[in-house]
């Protein structure tokens, strides 16, 4: 299906129920989980969000699973051996997920120079602000030493999409960081050309490329404050998911009720920081 910068996942089917998985495979190094694994295993485990990827089981090495082998066929067989005899490999059996990646969808609609819809744009921002909202919501309190060490030990993804707390190299930063993430996400989604470049190792984001006629201003003030540089002045996931909501219904019944309940949420004074 993809590879990663940890690992590889491969689409199988199930001898026992008949039902289609995504198997993630990870190598680690001298037969050792790594406690990362370890922590993501037991995370998604536990988990219980509709939007969130469930995880089925997990095991180490293929000898657990003999039957296996009847997936491996023709020219196969030497990688299953292969995979059978390496004890350095660990399994994750994951619920298979069909559809594009956001990012596939995008570049689907800019290469027919067509425009996201809004409502989708809304529907995907709404899904992961909900995510955020129930990851946030145990270790993310306000001088909670496990948010900072949590924050400190995760600090992956590309560099044209980190938030600019972590570029400057601060080491207190929180929960704030997921929603500059998610900020810049929303900002491709609504912009007429990719908004984001590294020139000569710093980060340029263009907000003038969004698409205002198509976009409700409401919306769009919103995934600015998201990307605001301060993490002070960002919203948290249950503040922009609840703004969010209102905008919605004010899209949909732009009355006086739902306009007065829209403006009890201030906007930015200046976002020249961007």
């Amino acid at each position: 299906l993809k590879r990663g910068n940890f690992g590889f996942c491969e689409k199988m089917k199930s001898l026992l129920n008949n039902k289609i998985y995504a198997v993630k495979k990870l190598p680690v190094k001298k037969g050792d989980v790594p406690k990362e694994i370890i922590r993501e295993t037991t995370f998604m485990l536990e988990s219980n969000n509709e939007h969130i990827v469930k995880l089925y089981g997990y095991f180490q090495g293929m000898e657990n699973i003999e039957k296996l082998k009847d997936i491996y066929k023709d020219n196969k067989d030497q990688l299953y051996q292969k995979e059978k005899e390496d004890k350095k490999m660990y399994y994750l059996i994951l619920e298979y997920v069909p559809n594009d990646s956001l990012d596939a969808y995008l570049k689907k609609y800019r290469s027919n120079n067509n425009i996201v819809p809004q409502d989708f744009v809304i529907k995907i921002l709404k899904q992961l602000l909900n995510v955020l909202k129930y990851l946030h919501r145990d270790n993310m309190e306000e001088g909670d030493e496990d948010n900072i060490l949590l924050s400190n030990s995760t600090r992956v993804g590309r560099t044209d999409f980190v938030a600019p707390e972590i570029l400057k190299g601060k080491m207190d930063f929180d929960y704030k960081v997921d929603i500059f993430c998610l900020g810049l996400t929303m900002l491709c989604l609504v912009s007429k050309k990719h908004p984001i470049f590294l020139i000569e190792g710093k980060r340029k984001i263009i907000t003038n490329s969004i698409e205002k006629n198509i976009y409700d201003e409401h919306l769009i003030n919103l995934i600015n404050r998201m990307i605001l540089e301060n993490p002070l002045l960002r919203p948290n996931a249950g503040e922009a998911l609840d703004e969010l909501i209102k905008i919605e219904n004010y899209i949909k019944d732009p009355s006086e009720i739902n306009k007065k309940e829209l403006n009890t949420t201030m906007p930015p004074e200046n976002t020249s920081n961007l």
